[in-house]
């Protein structure tokens, strides 16, 4: 098989990208055990600059966005971020009420 130094170089960065996406999912879980609080909803997101994924961890259940997205999609990447951040805001106005 012949592999040019482009599609060796981003097989190297695709396989950094999973080291990053497992470091992820462990802060995920530190910060779930740090709150205290299995039902609340951590989300995370994995980027190599290029490429952004997305994921959110609750209780014991951790689960990835299939899709991936790039930046020549500026609009829908920033309309997964702003929906991250949406819910985050929701989730903080919520446990105020219950307090």
């Amino acid at each position: 098989m012949y592999l040019t130094p482009d599609r060796i170089r981003c097989s190297f960065h695709y396989s950094l990208f999973i080291k990053l996406c497992h470091l992820v999912i462990t802060k995920l879980v530190a910060v779930q055990k740090i709150n205290n609080d299995l039902k609340q909803t951590i989300f995370g997101i994995v980027s190599n600059g290029e490429l952004w994924q997305f994921g959110k961890l609750k209780e014991d259940v951790f689960t990835r966005n299939i899709i991936s997205y790039n930046i020549e999609s500026l609009d829908k990447l920033f309309a997964v971020v702003n929906y991250v951040f949406q819910q985050c805001l929701l989730q903080l106005e919520n446990s105020e009420e219950n307090l």
